[in-house]
């Protein structure tokens, strides 16, 4: 079971999960926890996974925008299964980006005579 919490900047909220570390030096070993923000499955045709648009933390990351953020800690309660899912789902969008961009240049250099 993961520990959620919501966190807000003033406009937006956003989901953050509890991240737990393992640390090591030598015999001593300790563990970390720090609270760290869910991202999101996005990939934009022109810029990929850019971050330089105008409030990237909110498409980035599960916010209020893309997500009810009560409803993913309901249907996520494990977020390593969400991850899973994520990680297949960026690969996807990245996959039809490419195709987007590989039929772009098949178009690119095809001549049409009227």
């Amino acid at each position: 079971m993961t520990k959620y919490r919501i966190v807000s900047d003033g406009y937006a909220e956003m989901l953050e999960y509890l991240k737990t570390y393992k640390c090591s030096f030598f015999f001593w070993k300790w563990e970390l926890q720090k609270w760290t923000r869910v991202w999101w499955p996005k990939y934009d045709k022109v810029r990929g996974r850019d971050e330089s648009c105008v409030f990237p933390e909110y498409d980035l990351h599960v916010s209020m925008y893309n997500n009810n953020l009560k409803k993913f800690v309901e249907m996520w309660p494990n977020i390593d299964e969400y991850f899973t899912w994520a990680t297949t789902e960026q690969k996807r969008l990245e996959q039809l980006a490419t195709d987007y961009w590989q039929n772009h240049e098949k178009k690119k250099k095809t001549i049409k005579y009227l």
